[in-house]
């Protein structure tokens, strides 16, 4: 009588409503002056954009040292540089 368990989760990619934020993603802040947004996740990669410091931004969970921002950017970041809440100046 194998029971296949048929729960099918969100698909990846998709997001969730206009504008919530998907279970991996999280609001952070820059914890730096200025962010380098780049391409993909590498020091090498194409500078894409820039986050300023204290700047909320919508992350995934990061990888390897590097967390893809979706919002207000899209691309990737330093994850040693986003802290969960506001830097005191």
């Amino acid at each position: 009588h194998g029971h296949q368990g048929c729960l099918v989760l969100g698909v990846f990619g998709g997001g969730g409503p206009a504008g919530a934020p998907v279970p991996d993603e999280q609001w952070r802040f820059v914890a730096a002056s200025s962010l380098n947004v780049r391409a993909l996740p590498s020091d090498e990669a194409q500078i894409v954009g820039v986050l300023y410091g204290n700047q909320r931004v919508l992350a995934r969970a990061p990888e390897h040292g590097w967390a893809q921002v979706v919002q207000p950017e899209k691309g990737f970041v330093a994850a040693r540089f986003l802290s969960e809440v506001p830097v005191a100046r």
